[in-house]
């Protein structure tokens, strides 16, 4: 896949919600330039069920948190993070209802920003 995305001319790989790691051999074609979205603050709340994660810890907020893409799993420099309140009521889908629309509001404008380095 690396090789392809480099024939294309992509400089910028954008993974708006990948859930599987990327291997070093595929990273080490873009340093510094994979980004993912996850809808929980990090570090605090990584992996597959952050959502589930933030509401049994009784957490007043999840995220909407881009981050830098390596190794490891949601471990990857926070490049920008906006909360995202809990409400009293809410379910584990009215949450990730709200987390996405500040996921589709954040991500647009840090890949901007990126593009714009």
């Amino acid at each position: 896949m690396a090789d392809w995305l480099v024939s294309q001319g992509v400089s910028l790989v954008v993974c708006a919600g990948y859930m599987h790691l990327l291997t070093s051999a595929f990273l080490d074609r873009f340093p510094g330039c994979v980004v993912n979205v996850h809808p929980a603050p990090l570090p605090d709340f990584p992996g597959a069920h952050p959502l589930e994660d933030v509401l049994a810890a009784g957490a007043p907020a999840a995220a909407a948190t881009v981050h830098f893409v390596d190794e490891g799993v949601d471990t990857g420099e926070v490049i920008a993070s906006t909360p995202v309140p809990v409400l009293a009521d809410d379910t584990v889908e009215s949450l990730r209802g709200r987390v996405h629309d500040a996921e589709h509001e954040l991500l647009p404008i840090v890949v901007r920003e990126l593009c714009e380095r």
